[in-house]
């Protein structure tokens, strides 16, 4: 078996042992058994030896073991003979036997050989113990060095995570605040938007109002373009008919010159009274007639001036709103007064 520093300051055999593993000869004294086998370790005063072969040795018979020094294996310090003291089957193995065997009167050169390995085994072992002690002091003051480390990280990260957590408890405030200020706005959004609905509706309603309104008057526009236009061409007639009578007054009152210069002339020419009256009944028709065609003169100025006021009673409707029946909004109403670029030439005659 192997050791360790421990395992050779706590050994409690009779004589430290060291491990070996060295390929060797072995043979029973006294009989035919023999074989190869593995020397385990040793010591000053016995060996373990493992032999490849399955036999059942018989209680302390003396094993003969045959050193392979020969062939340079460095095994030159085995005793020849030892006594077997125990034996029992390698387990997980068929052939393979363990056998404890005590050495029967080694020789002094082999027993100092054997102090000297175990001694340079002892020593290596001390110095692996002194280089281990001071690895594991290394390791140690590492590992406190890493702890302390570990630690201060820790400190550091549950710094950090509480400065985290605190900025974060700080911004949802913030959300929450802006939720709720958000939240309000959006309450009063969809109130106006609400109230802009209803004036919208409202608005359309009186679009469609105006619409209809603006048909309408559209419609009057047209009725009073065609009523202006017919008013036109009554002014123009009128204006034609007071020409044409204008003209005939002027006729009648030439006619009338001519019958009173003619009178002037004839007041010393009547041979006769009757003749005087009959030409004075004569004259009398004249003047009847006259009077006559007067009174139908006057009665067609009349009717000329009844026209000329309804037209332009008309054109005040149409003029007074620049043609429009709605003004500002409202509905317009006219004052009742002419507009001072319409002039109406209508002249009366006597």
């Amino acid at each position: 078996m192997g050791l360790n520093g421990k395992e050779i300051v706590q050994e409690s055999r009779a004589s430290l042992r060291v491990k070996e593993n060295a390929a060797v000869r072995w043979s029973i004294k006294d009989s035919e058994l023999r074989g190869e086998g593995r020397l385990v370790n040793v010591s000053t005063s016995g060996m373990l030896l493992e032999a490849n072969s399955a036999f059942t040795p018989i209680e302390r018979s003396v094993f003969s073991v045959q050193s392979p020094a020969a062939n340079g294996s460095g095994a030159a310090f085995l005793p020849q003979e030892g006594r077997l003291v125990w034996c029992k089957k390698k387990p997980f193995s068929r052939n393979r036997i363990l056998c404890g065997i005590q050495l029967i009167d080694p020789s002094t050169e082999s027993v100092s050989q054997l102090r000297d390995k175990v001694q340079k085994k002892i020593n290596r072992s001390t110095a692996g113990r002194r280089i281990r002690s001071v690895i594991s002091l290394l390791l140690a003051v590492s590992l406190i060095g890493l702890t302390a480390f570990i630690i201060a990280q820790h400190l550091e990260m549950y710094q950090t995570l509480e400065l985290a957590n605190q900025q974060m408890t700080t911004a949802y405030q913030g959300q929450v605040t802006l939720t709720q200020k958000l939240s309000q706005e959006l309450t009063v959004t969809k109130d106006l938007l609400e109230q802009t609905k209803i004036e919208l509706t409202a608005a359309k309603a009186e679009n469609e109002n105006l619409q209809s309104l603006l048909q309408q008057a559209q419609t009057n526009i047209a009725q009073l373009e065609d009523e202006k236009n017919a008013f036109i061409n009554s002014l123009k007639q009128l204006q034609g008919t007071n020409t044409q009578l204008t003209g005939e007054l002027s006729s009648v009152q030439a006619t009338l010159a001519a019958v009173q210069e003619r009178l002037r002339i004839l007041d010393g020419d009547v041979v006769s009274v009757d003749e005087a009256n009959s030409r004075i009944a004569l004259f009398k028709d004249k003047i009847r007639f006259m009077q006559t065609r007067l009174k139908q003169l006057r009665h067609d100025a009349y009717v000329a001036k009844v026209t000329a006021q309804k037209e332009r009673d008309a054109l005040e409707s149409l003029y007074g709103n620049n043609g429009f029946m709605v003004k500002e909004g409202k509905v317009w109403k006219p004052t009742g007064q002419t507009p001072s670029n319409l002039k109406v030439n209508v002249e009366f005659v006597e």
